[in-house]
């Protein structure tokens, strides 16, 4: 996995699991930061992390 992001999305700290999380949703694999335009595999991310942050502190 990796540590918490200190930075708030979409800007994750490098190597925390939010960015990996975040380019896993974008590209496919959670090492690849690289911006795949209108290819992402899941393009609203947006409410993924905005589904999460409101999970509270226990994700099931």
């Amino acid at each position: 996995m990796g540590p918490w992001s200190a930075a708030p999305y979409p800007h994750f700290a490098p190597q925390s699991w939010q960015w990996k999380v975040l380019n896993k949703l974008r590209t496919g694999h959670p090492q690849n930061a690289n911006d795949p335009g209108g290819f992402a595999l899941i393009s609203n991310h947006d409410s993924v992390f905005s589904a999460i942050a409101n999970a509270g502190p226990v994700i099931p």
